[in-house]
């Protein structure tokens, strides 16, 4: 034992790690072990071990075909093409099917990040106090957030409809089975007490898409502010003259004191100089930022909370934002403080950082090459990747198991019932199950799975499988077991998941629902489950 623990520590020196020291900042009265601190000292997309391998057979297969259905071949017919398609995956498969034999990932990616280590009771008393000042947030009785999708969708669509999008990009923008934002806090580690930034994840809320679109919209106006200068190391070698003094300013809680009306009265007074970089007009940029900050509204511990003013920080709109209201009250600060212009351009120029973006538009060819997302798995990913060597196709790998899944959970969970874009299970009282998936709320799908069940139905046309089942057999669907297999928005790649689980479980489905699934896949499917595969053990969030 020692003799390997000795080996382990002479591995473990010769990797460059980071230090520890740097990365983790430790807030309570609690030694972290060696161990602990060398593994929350890398990023948190470091790759962990895969524990179960076999469960990883849904998402590799969904991936794969994924980068299959991407593959294109110039002048070659329809016939050809999937010919050459089923050829990459029998290659594909044949090296999939052995890839429960390897042993494990290893970690090949680090950089230095800085962790917290805290007492849950200390954070919760902290959020606690910053959630229940009034003069910032106000509790909501109700969720708005299908009123505020609803008003979101109804902005795209006038949007498109006015000829300032097109189609394809109003289908972008539009959302559907969006979710409430959810905040939490991150420890301003700098500070002697325990003070929290408040953060607010705004991924599949209501106005997410809208609030991109401002960013995107407002960025070339905001790269010609003379006072938008980039922090570098630079300033370190600058000199000073006795007598000065170099001093550095920041708003405090500038997100939340960026008011929704100073930001209308700078685009407006302004609007003469920005119009040319701007690509939708006045009226409509005035209506996609009032958006952006009625919508500023979020969950904790399970209740709702709106932001009485300012933008929320994790609103995507909330930096340009910032930088808008910023460049214009520096520039008025200045100019009432008695500076003249020219030494104000002086002082600005000289340490304004010359960027020149260069912008190389290329031809554009057929056989441009596209990348694809790709589990990585040591022995497999790069042999999977040479399949399709010749083709305009090329992996992107991923970690399947990370070190930010080790992590608190600061946010609210996101229940069961409230997640879209799902494959699920629902057991029956025999042992067989039924499989599905959908876009929507997976707690109306299984509504409407319990509302196809009762007697008057039995005559209805186009029942599911689990509906036949339950009137043939007379057998119970425990509704309330269901369980969440896959999460995956693309439409594509969640078919291909739920035809894998089919196969990997007894199912009540009809053959018409795997009907899609490559036979290649089909019978090294079969093989799997005949190992005793475990639906149980796998979970994607």
């Amino acid at each position: 034992m020692k003799k390997f623990e000795a080996l382990v520590q002479q591995r473990l020196e010769s990797m460059n790690l980071p230090d520890a020291n740097r990365c983790i900042f430790n807030f309570t009265n609690k030694e972290l072990p060696k161990e602990v601190c060398r593994t929350f000292s890398l990023e948190p997309n470091f790759g962990l071990q895969i524990q179960n391998k076999k469960a990883l057979i849904p998402q590799v297969i969904k991936d794969l075909e994924q980068c299959v259905g991407a593959v294109k071949v110039e002048d070659c017919s329809d016939t050809d093409l999937s010919a050459a398609k089923e050829n990459l995956r029998a290659r594909s498969i044949n090296i999939v099917s052995n890839f429960c034999k390897i042993n494990a990932l290893t970690w090949w990616y680090q950089n230095q990040i800085k962790g917290t280590l805290r007492f849950r009771e200390e954070y919760e008393w902290e959020m606690g106090v910053l959630i229940n000042d009034k003069a910032t947030y106000q509790p909501l009785h109700r969720d708005p957030t299908l009123k505020f999708q609803k008003r979101a969708n109804d902005l795209v669509a006038d949007l498109s409809s006015t000829g300032i999008i097109d189609e394809a990009e109003a289908k972008i923008l539009q959302s559907n089975y969006t979710l409430a934002p959810r905040i939490y806090g991150l420890r301003k580690i700098y500070k002697p007490t325990c003070k929290l930034r408040p953060v607010v994840s705004c991924v599949q809320s209501p106005s997410y898409k809208l609030s991109r679109f401002v960013h995107e919209i407002l960025t070339p106006v905001v790269k010609t502010f003379r006072f938008n200068l980039q922090i570098r190391s630079n300033f370190k070698t600058v000199e000073l003259e006795n007598d000065y003094r170099l001093i550095s300013l920041a708003v405090v809680s500038l997100f939340t004191n960026i008011r929704k009306d100073l930001v209308l009265k700078v685009i407006n007074e302004t609007w003469d100089n920005i119009k040319h970089l701007v690509k939708v007009p006045k009226d409509k940029l005035i209506k996609l930022v009032e958006i952006c900050f009625e919508t500023s509204y979020f969950s904790f511990r399970g209740t709702l909370y709106g932001q009485v003013e300012g933008c929320s920080m994790g609103n995507l709109a909330s930096p340009v934002l910032a930088n808008l209201v910023m460049n214009y009250k520096i520039e008025a600060l200045l100019r009432n403080n008695g500076y003249p212009k020219s030494l104000i351009l002086a002082s600005v120029n000289k340490f304004k950082e010359k960027t020149v973006n260069q912008r190389v538009v290329g031809e554009r060819r057929s056989n441009f090459i596209k990348y694809c997302r790709f589990p990585f798995i040591p022995g497999l990913s790069h042999k999977i990747n040479n399949c399709f060597i010749g083709t305009n196709v090329r992996l992107a790998y991923y970690n399947v198991t990370k070190i930010k899944f080790l992590y608190s959970k600061l946010k609210d969970p996101v229940l069961q019932d409230q997640r879209a874009g799902v494959v699920y299970k629902i057991p029956c009282s025999c042992e067989l199950c039924y499989i599905g998936q959908t876009k929507q709320y997976s707690k109306n799908r299984i509504q409407q799975h319990e509302n196809s069940c009762p007697d008057v139905k039995i005559l209805d046309n186009n029942k599911t499988a689990l509906a036949l089942h339950y009137f043939d057999s007379g057998h119970r669907f425990k509704f309330d077991e269901v369980k969440i297999l896959d999460l995956e928005n693309n439409w594509h790649k969640r078919s291909v998941s739920e035809m894998v689980w089919i196969k990997l479980n007894d199912t009540v489905n009809k053959r018409t629902d795997t009907q899609n699934l490559s036979t290649i896949y089909v019978c090294r499917a079969f093989h799997a489950r005949s190992t005793t595969f475990d639906t149980d053990t796998f979970r994607f969030f």
